[in-house]
């Protein structure tokens, strides 16, 4: 069954949500729930508008800019690819809004000699913004990214690693992130023009030629290599960062679901995204021999997403369509959520009540 949906009404009586809705608008009140969970952004969702690139060619400077207006207190990361220059000397980054940019990570390649590198500011004013990029002795520019990412904390990185080297796919190496959660980016540049792709939970944010720059945000806090692949040899450089989200860095959902008879629901938990046609797996969770399974949920005001929960065949059972700018407004205080889901064994309608209660 799947339901797109607008924002209903609901009741919350003593900290909890019960939803007592006839059958036919019970997934109102599900997603309303779940909406109240906010949590860390998770993959593409932390991009609070769509990143910009610029290929600049022959140039010793390069400029792109976003499509809206940047809203202030969020995080500008700006990625570039320096040919012919192997030092960060000499490289001059300027915006239209007097930002002051940081140099979190770079990494020459030596054999097809250029330069890539990432920068990060948090942008003190809102408005349109223009970014530059400039080096006297570049003999190429081009810009991989340009991107406005929320939620971020202004600290410096909580995990950075760069390499660079020879093959099919380009690793910046062991990252190591402090805390789940975090904001992975994950960049490469090449000698030529590639067709680049990434895996799971990583999601390509965007790509010009020579370049591409991936993102997500993995629950886990264990070493992660994550990579850029292509489909030919290449010299590569490649720099991996770990940005810390600001405030708390999520709010988990720990569900329990289960069959009218009493059974536990096993399989698994999918959020994707929808874009032009296009359904992308985000992130997934097990969900356990006991019916329980902790996920996530976005805070986002544009994009389209979906939750599958999904038997462990891969059949679906369940699934959610989360439309544009549903959870920004629904901001809850809450540390967790824990919630109680019943399905019918027969054709596994959800059974209500259902029960969600903040933590």
């Amino acid at each position: 069954m799947k339901l797109v949906t607008s924002l209903p009404k609901y009741s919350s009586y003593g900290g909890g949500i019960t939803n007592l809705m006839k059958p036919g608008l019970l997934q109102f009140g599900l997603i309303i729930a779940l909406g109240l969970a906010v949590a860390a952004p998770l993959g593409a969702q932390t991009l609070a508008q769509p990143a910009a690139s610029q290929d600049c060619g022959s140039s010793q400077s390069c400029t792109a800019h976003l499509s809206s207006s940047v809203t202030a207190g969020n995080a500008l990361i700006a990625v570039v690819r320096i040919g012919q220059v192997t030092s960060v000397s000499g490289t001059t980054i300027t915006d239209s809004m007097a930002n002051t940019w940081i140099l979190d990570a770079y990494q020459a390649q030596a054999t097809d000699v250029h330069l890539l590198a990432v920068y990060r500011v948090v942008s003190a004013k809102a408005g349109k913004t223009v970014f530059t990029v400039s080096n006297n002795e570049a003999q190429t520019m081009r810009i991989i990214s340009l991107a406005e990412v929320s939620g971020l904390s202004a600290g410096s990185p909580d995990s950075t690693a760069a390499s660079s080297g020879m093959g099919t796919a380009a690793q910046a190496g062991a990252l190591r992130p402090s805390q789940a959660s975090d904001y992975v980016l994950v960049t490469a540049s090449t000698g030529n023009n590639q067709s680049f792709s990434t895996t799971q939970p990583f999601l390509m944010v965007s790509q010009v030629t020579k370049g591409a720059y991936a993102e997500a945000v993995p629950t886990q806090t264990a070493a992660m290599t994550p990579a850029i692949s292509f489909g030919v040899a290449d010299q590569w450089a490649a720099i991996a960062v770990a940005y810390k989200a600001s405030g708390s860095s999520n709010i988990p959902i720990n569900l329990s679901l289960q069959y009218d008879d009493g059974s536990a629901v096993t399989g698994s938990a999918v959020l994707s995204s929808l874009s032009g046609g296009t359904k992308t797996a985000i992130q997934s969770w097990t969900i356990g021999a006991n019916g329980a399974v902790t996920i996530y949920c976005p805070k986002v005001n544009t994009g389209t997403y979906e939750y599958d929960f999904l038997d462990p065949s891969g059949n679906p059972l369940q699934s959610y369509v989360i439309l544009p700018g549903a959870f920004i407004s629904l901001i809850s205080p809450a540390h967790s959520i824990l919630g109680s889901i019943t399905l019918s064994k027969a054709n596994h309608s959800v059974v209500i009540p259902v029960s969600f209660a903040f933590q």
